[in-house]
C-alpha cells in the first residue's frame, strides 16, 4: 500500500508543486516517517498542516522537521479570489454564504465511499464548502486546486438550487 500511496502522488505531483497535506501524514514510528520523506521519494514541496497523529512524530526526531517546506496547525491561502481555510479537523460550525469565496478544506474523518465521516461529526452535514481532501476520499491521491474549483462549484450550484427550491416551497406556502 505504501508503493501505492508514492506511486498515486508522483503521478500528479511534479517536482516543483506545492503539496499541502493536512494531517497524519504517516502512521508508525519514526523509521516509517523516515521512509515516506526519503528524499526523491515524493515529489514537490510538502507543506505540513498538524494532523492528531503529527505532532509526537515530527517533534520527536527534529531531522523529520527539516523534511517539510512549512509546518502549521492550520494555514489560510487567498487563491484566484478565494479564502481557502487549511485544517485537519473539519468546522463543525463554518460559514455557507453563498456571496463569499470562501471554503475550508480538511482531512482526519475519512468520509470516502466507505468511510466513517458523518459519524466522525457527530452525524453534523459539513456545509457545502467544505471538503475533506484525504485520500481515503479521493481515489488515494492528492487533489489538485483545478479538481477542487471544480468540485466547489458543483457543490454551489446544489446548494443554490436547494435554497431555490425551499424559497419556492415558501412562496407557495
Amino acid at each position: 500500500m505504501n508503493e501505492a500511496l508514492v506511486a498515486n502522488w508522483n503521478s500528479v505531483v511534479k517536482p516543483d508543486d506545492h503539496v499541502y497535506h493536512l494531517g497524519d501524514f504517516c502512521f508508525g514510528n519514526v523509521e516509517k516517517w523516515n521512509w515516506c520523506l526519503e528524499p526523491g521519494r515524493l515529489n514537490g514541496h510538502i507543506h505540513l498542516i498538524l494532523g492528531n497523529h503529527d505532532p509526537d512524530r515530527v517533534f520527536r526526531d527534529g531531522t523529520l522537521i527539516e523534511r517539510f517546506d512549512s509546518i502549521d496547525f492550520q494555514k489560510i491561502l487567498i487563491i484566484e479570489g478565494w479564502t481557502v481555510i487549511l485544517n485537519h479537523f473539519p468546522f463543525l460550525s463554518f460559514s455557507n454564504n453563498l456571496d463569499h469565496k470562501v471554503m475550508q478544506l480538511f482531512g482526519h474523518i475519512h468520509s470516502g465511499p466507505d468511510g466513517i465521516g458523518n459519524v466522525m461529526t457527530g452525524g453534523k452535514e459539513l456545509q457545502w464548502n467544505q471538503y475533506d481532501v484525504g485520500v481515503d476520499n479521493n481515489n488515494y491521491t492528492p487533489v489538485s486546486w483545478a479538481q477542487i474549483k471544480e468540485k466547489m462549484k458543483l457543490a454551489e450550484n446544489e446548494e443554490r438550487t436547494r435554497l431555490e427550491a425551499i424559497k419556492r416551497l415558501d412562496d407557495f406556502r
